[in-house]
Order: C-alpha cells, then structure tokens, then sequence
C-alpha cells in the first residue's frame, strides 16, 4: 500500500511529523482513529494519513495510495476505482478547532453516500459548476472522469449532478446516456441552474457588490445570462467579476479603480485562506462574454 507520493523516504518523515502531533497514550489500543485526528492539531500530512486508515476502518476501502499530494485514490468495497480530494478537508480541520470531530464525520458521510450504487440520472439534476485550471488538471489522464469545456482565462465549466446530500461530477459515460451533444448539455444544464437559483441576491458594498444564492453555487450564476444582463446598468463601465471560491461572486464597474481594488484584494485573501476555492482572475463582460480582465 502506498501512502505517500512524495518520495521514497517520505513515508519514515510521515512518522517522525506524527510523534509530537499525538502523544503516545493516543496510540494504545481504546483510542479511535477519529480521536487520534481531534484530540491534538495534525499536521497536513499527518491528517491525510490519518484519514485514509479512517477511510479504511469506516468504509472499508482498500488498495489506497496518493496520486497527487492532496488526492487519495483507493478501491471501493464493491470494486471500482474513487477518489476522495482532500485539501477542503484539511483547509476546514485547520480552520475551525473546535469541530474537527464534526468537520471529519461530515466528510465521512458525503464520501460513503458518494460510494453508493449508482441510480438513474435524470436530465433535471444536470447543473454547471465553475473550476480551475488546478482543479481540472487532476483529470488530465483520465478519460472517463469529466465532462468539461473551458470557460474563459483559468476557469472551466465542469457538469455535475444534484443529488439531495452531494454534487457528483458528470462522467463521459453518464453524458452519453442522456443524448445530448455539448451545447445542448450547456443549455440544459445553465436552464437546471436558473431554476434552483429562484433567490438571487446582490449586497451593495458601495463600490462593489457580492452575490449570495445559497452558498454553494454563487460561481455557477457567472453563467447566468439573464443576470449579468440586469446588473449591467448598476455599475460604472463594463462589468467586472471575481470567482474566489464556489460560494463567493464579486461584481464592479472597470470604471471604478477602487472597486477594482477591493474585489481584487478580497478575491486574493479568500483563495489564499478558505475553502473550495477557485481563482483570483478578474474578468470582464464584453457583449455578452466573459474575457480576462486586463
């Protein structure tokens, strides 16, 4: 079983980091794995560990190895290959102290009902979600695993479907059960989005607005047409966006140098300190598209 990807001695550095983030009564044989990642801070590397022997006790995956720093790669009970991504795992355990055992449990829980067998799916779970470049890199080599098309700059348009508890990305094979060519999926998908989205807020921040729908899709609404269309008359010049993470849309005017700067500046600090993050590229809406911002 390989655990770590970062080198051949990278495995005996895994051990020496631990020591010091558990302290040895951790290790005797009453303490759960969850205690051992709760009761003291881990380190990043520490965690992933950790959480993959979790992996193995809780769901019973096997055959478990990194493939990337932050992506696990493991076989699942009834066969087939899963990944699980791990860096909104550990940007949420280090952030928030006081519920690691809550933050890791609810882990746990999407990643087992993500594991379930697969159901029907319907054209009316279809929706768009907004990734970068980082993101859609992992999948580079696999041909089976996304159904994407670039968007503008370092952004890309990835499908997915809406289950009740997740969001499953949308797989070369599901694609083709439902018949539709690439436009047609975009069309379907952005019309699935219009519907969930019935609360479309703006909050004026002066010289800037953000966008709140319910704090998972906010990216996605940069697909919104009908949106961008109505807010265009509110700002001064074009209209200039900011994706930073999958709940936070930032809008200004590219006449207005300071909004520009608080967007900016707002959109940098978020990608470097939260999680789900996408990109602190600003784009500007030009008869009816999006363009990087120069």
């Amino acid at each position: 079983m390989s655990w770590w990807p970062f080198g051949k001695d990278r495995s005996k550095k895994a051990s020496a980091e631990l020591e010091p983030v558990a302290a040895p009564q951790l290790y005797e044989s009453q303490i759960s794995m969850l205690e051992r990642m709760v009761q003291q801070p881990c380190s990043r590397d520490g965690l992933f560990l950790l959480y993959s022997k979790l992996l193995e006790e809780r769901l019973g995956v096997s055959d478990m190895k990194f493939v990337h720093t932050d992506v696990l790669s493991f076989q699942k009970p009834g066969g087939g290959e899963m990944q699980s991504y791990l860096q909104n795992l550990w940007i949420a355990y280090s952030r928030n102290p006081e519920s690691r055992a809550e933050v890791i449990e609810q882990y746990l829980k999407a990643l087992g009902s993500s594991m379930q067998p697969e159901q029907a799916i319907t054209r009316e779970q279809i929706i768009p979600l907004v990734k970068d470049s980082e993101y859609f890199a992992v999948f580079e080599n696999k041909p089976n695993s996304l159904v994407s098309e670039h968007l503008v700059a370092d952004l890309f348009v990835v499908y997915a479907v809406d289950w009740p508890d997740r969001t499953a990305t949308l797989s070369q094979s599901e694609f083709k059960k439902l018949g539709l060519d690439m436009s047609g999926l975009r069309q379907l998908a952005v019309e699935n989005l219009r519907g969930m989205l019935a609360n479309i807020e703006c909050h004026d921040g002066g010289l800037w607005s953000m966008v709140s729908a319910g704090g998972t899709y906010e990216a996605s609404i940069l697909l919104l047409d009908t949106f961008w269309d109505q807010v265009r008359e509110e700002v001064e010049g074009d209209l200039v966006a900011v994706v930073p993470a999958r709940d936070v849309l930032l809008f200004t005017g590219a006449g207005s140098a300071d909004g520009l700067r608080e967007i900016k500046g707002r959109a940098t600090k978020i990608v470097s300190t939260s999680d789900h993050v996408i990109s602190a590229t600003l784009l500007r809406r030009t008869n009816g598209a999006w363009a990087t911002f120069d």
